[in-house]
């Protein structure tokens, strides 16, 4: 019992924090960094686990009692994301098949890419981070995708679209403060207009950035709202599910995110090469409106991006 002792303050400075973070999405939307470190519930869990039996271990009732509720609160945040998956049985011809990727502009390993797209065989390709020496090989190597939509950059922050189904409009706004891009595309998918939406803000990195990906997920909603077609947003989102701006946007959309019960709780966990799982967020999202059904979703990692791959195949009601 003489280890306790020394490390009391630091289980407790742990359980302090860690009981901070897990309350921040009932207020993360009072200040940007608030919101900012909301996002690390998963981080809450993992944490808590070897602490709660530390605790239990040495018998303080008052740590284990107070790591059990700061596990369950971040479980919470958790479950939606955790289950058994929903998915449609309905065989149609009207499935469509959607894959969104941030390649991550310095990406050297192109031909990994170009396979994995190809492997997919989606319908849609929707590609953040996109420079213009990945989108000269993408109009070389997709010849199955003849409907293509692209808005390269140097930076971090091209986009583009490819669709085996015609495009019937097509549009490219400005989202953020920084001139982030939002494509938007109505495609004639088996003689009905759907409309996509490619999503990737700005990282909520600092007051100036987080009022950018605000904006941005704010102009992304009302575009949505005054669309009339099935709707289907993919991308990067820079937001985690229990993110203010996230959920204020599910909140006045009423969309489905396709990660719902499939236990994928990162997309983004490299650094410099390596996985990291236990510093990983989930940024990448496929949501969909109530004209869909979700018949599968997938996460595909080690692609030379810091993100993994995300698909889901939907199938449009009648």
């Amino acid at each position: 019992m003489k280890l306790w002792p020394r490390l009391q303050p630091s289980v407790v400075s742990a359980l302090t924090w860690c009981g901070i973070i897990v309350l921040l999405p009932f207020i993360n939307h009072w200040h940007w960094l608030l919101d900012l470190l909301s996002h690390f519930q998963l981080q809450v869990v993992i944490a808590q686990i070897p602490i709660l039996l530390l605790c239990w271990y040495f018998k303080y009732r008052k740590e284990t009692v107070a790591s059990c509720v700061i596990l369950s609160i971040a479980l919470f945040h958790l479950s939606p994301l955790l289950g058994w998956p929903s998915h449609s049985k309905t065989e149609s011809e009207h499935t469509v098949k959607i894959t969104a990727l941030n390649v991550l502009h310095s990406n050297s390993r192109y031909s990994e890419v170009i396979e994995y797209l190809k492997s997919e065989k989606s319908d849609l390709l929707v590609l953040s981070e996109m420079t213009p020496a990945f989108t000269v090989l993408l109009k070389e190597n997709f010849p199955d995708y003849p409907y293509q939509v692209h808005r390269p950059r140097e930076d971090a922050f091209g986009m583009s679209l490819l669709s085996r189904h015609p495009i019937s409009e097509q549009d490219i706004l400005s989202g953020g403060k920084y001139g982030e891009p939002i494509l938007k595309a109505e495609i004639d998918f088996a003689g009905k207009p759907i409309t996509i939406f490619g999503v990737h803000p700005v990282p909520p990195l600092g007051k100036n950035a987080s009022a950018s990906n605000a904006q941005y997920l704010e102009k992304l909603t009302e575009l949505c709202r005054n669309t009339e077609t099935p709707v289907i947003l993919a991308g990067d989102f820079n937001a985690t599910p229990w993110g203010d701006q996230y959920q204020r946007l599910i909140k006045n959309l009423d969309y489905t995110n396709c990660a719902l019960g499939e236990n994928t709780l990162t997309t983004w966990n490299r650094f410099m090469d390596f996985s990291i799982p236990c510093f990983g967020l989930m940024l990448d999202h496929i949501l969909y409106s109530k004209d869909f059904e979700k018949k599968d979703f997938k996460v595909t990692s080690d692609l030379g991006s810091d993100h993994d791959g995300v698909s889901a195949e939907l199938v449009l009601k009648p």
